[in-house]
This record gives structure tokens, C-alpha cells and sequence, in this order.
């Protein structure tokens, strides 16, 4: 009988939590949008696409920070900054390499879509294991993750290996 007493408490804290979330959910839609629009208005007309753009990263910020309040203030849980940085400049340098060799490239934009993703991708598993953005266990969890995919899995691995290299000499090193 206990046992059934826990399972009913359970499945009433799931569906009170899943209330919670579609509130929080509903509110932040209705945030974003209105800061999507006031941006759409203000940036598209001057910036055109680069406005769009713009206007979609920014709209999602107020529920953002609203949300992370929120999450704080009810379990006093908070993001992980400085992992969060980390990310930010590995994903920001590999952005900056890929643009960089892309401006000499006079090709069709398809192929220059698909050469700036492998390139994109080749200098981020270059540089987030070399400043600590992932380390081998980041690389081994992604290894299982993918490893369903089947040829697409061995591709994948042959671009794991140098990156799981430098995240051993980086422990090596920091150790």
C-alpha cells in the first residue's frame, strides 16, 4: 500500500511540474514575441536579414534571464558560467577561423555552405578541447550518443580522435 501511496504523490508532483512549465513556457512566448516584434520593427527595415537575426537572438534573452531567475529563486540552482564562456569563445574562435578562410573561397554559396560546416566543425573540435571546453569524457559521451548512426558514426570518429589527442594533453598538462 505505501508503495501505491508514493506513486500517486509522484505522479501528482510530475503533473503540478509539468502545470508549472507550461505556465513559464506560455509566459516567455508571449515576452519573446513582443521583444521579436519591437525588434522587428526597429532593426529589419535599416538591416534587412542581419536585423532578423538580430531580433531572434535578442527576443529570447528577457525569458532567458527570466527563466534562470526563476529557477534560482524556487531551487537555488544557477548556470555554470564559466563553462558557458568557455563555450562561447571555442564556438566564437572556430566562427572567426571559418569566415576567415571562406572570404578567399569564390565558389557557388552551397558549396560555400558546405565547406564553412566542416570547417566550422574541424576548428571546433580543434579548440574547445584545448581550452577546457570539453574534455574526454565530453568526447567519449558524444562517441556513444552517435555511435547508432552507422557510416556516419565512423566519419564522426575520425574527427573525435584528434580532438580526444589534444584533450589528453591538455589534462596531461593542466594536472
Amino acid at each position: 500500500m505505501e508503495k501505491y501511496d508514493i506513486g500517486i504523490k509522484s505522479v501528482h508532483l510530475l503533473n503540478d511540474l509539468r502545470a508549472v512549465a507550461f505556465q513559464i513556457s506560455r509566459r516567455n512566448f508571449g515576452l519573446s514575441s513582443w521583444v521579436l516584434c519591437m525588434h522587428a520593427f526597429l532593426l529589419i527595415p535599416p538591416l534587412g536579414t542581419i536585423g532578423v537575426i538580430i531580433g531572434t537572438l535578442v527576443a529570447g534573452l528577457p525569458s532567458m534571464f527570466w527563466g534562470l531567475y526563476w529557477i534560482w529563486k524556487h531551487y537555488q540552482v544557477g548556470p555554470d558560467l564559466k563553462s558557458s564562456v568557455k563555450i562561447l569563445i571555442a564556438s566564437t574562435t572556430a566562427a572567426l577561423v571559418t569566415y576567415i578562410l571562406l572570404i578567399f573561397l569564390h565558389v557557388a554559396e552551397w558549396i560555400r555552405l558546405g565547406i564553412g560546416g566542416i570547417i566550422f566543425l574541424m576548428a571546433y573540435i580543434a579548440v574547445a578541447p584545448l581550452i577546457g571546453a570539453a574534455v574526454k569524457s565530453d568526447i567519449d559521451n558524444l562517441r556513444t550518443m552517435l555511435s547508432g548512426l552507422g557510416i556516419v558514426s565512423k566519419i564522426i570518429n575520425l574527427l573525435f580522435a584528434p580532438a580526444e589527442k589534444i584533450a589528453d594533453y591538455h589534462t596531461r598538462e593542466n594536472v
